[in-house]
């Protein structure tokens, strides 16, 4: 793949898998390079804008992932993975109005992106918006049944409405799905 993507930049699928591989490889360095010549070759091969933008956020550097969503959506106005990952950013660093609009701006773009109707849920679950969460959890659910971070947005809703049977049945149902990032929160 190095061959590939080095005799011709713009191959940007050689220049994916090579970054794949390097970070595989544990050479962090030569993956970003990588993902980034992909990037700059087609910034609509969502998979290298995703793989770079974690690499910076694993490496503690949101301000470039920031940076770098924002150029990809720039270049690429339909970039509906960037537009998440900087909704992921912006819910994280407490701008729940941002990452709503990106979401939604994001399922403008494409009404399949099931990361969008997760995080738009959640942020909306997360900001007492009850009515909001149910519809995009529900539309979510059309494309993904019985989704466990559906579900979890679902349970924030039952528990923010006292409605404490609702938030462990939802609950119940993430944890048998066995998604490590859900963790069963307490009911106060």
């Amino acid at each position: 793949f190095r061959d590939a993507a080095s005799a011709d930049p713009k191959l940007a699928l050689a220049s994916h898998n090579l970054g794949v591989i390097s970070e595989k490889q544990g050479n962090t360095e030569d993956a970003a390079k990588a993902y980034r010549a992909a990037i700059d070759a087609d910034p609509t091969v969502d998979a290298s804008v995703n793989n770079l933008g974690l690499l910076l956020e694993r490496g503690g550097q949101s301000e470039s992932a920031k940076a770098l969503y924002v150029d990809v959506i720039d270049r690429h106005p339909e970039a509906v993975a960037a537009r998440v990952r900087l909704a992921r950013i912006s819910r994280a660093e407490g701008d729940a109005k941002t990452a709503a609009r990106l979401c939604r701006e994001a399922l403008q773009y494409d009404a399949t992106s099931l990361a969008a109707y997760r995080l738009l849920a959640r942020v909306y679950a997360e900001e007492k918006k009850p009515q909001l969460a149910r519809l995009i959890a529900q539309r979510g659910f059309k494309l993904s049944p019985d989704d466990p971070e559906l579900n979890f947005a679902l349970a924030i809703v039952a528990k923010n409405e006292k409605d404490v049977a609702t938030a462990r049945a939802l609950w119940a149902k993430v944890i048998e799905k066995e998604r490590p990032d859900a963790l069963l929160p307490t009911l106060g």
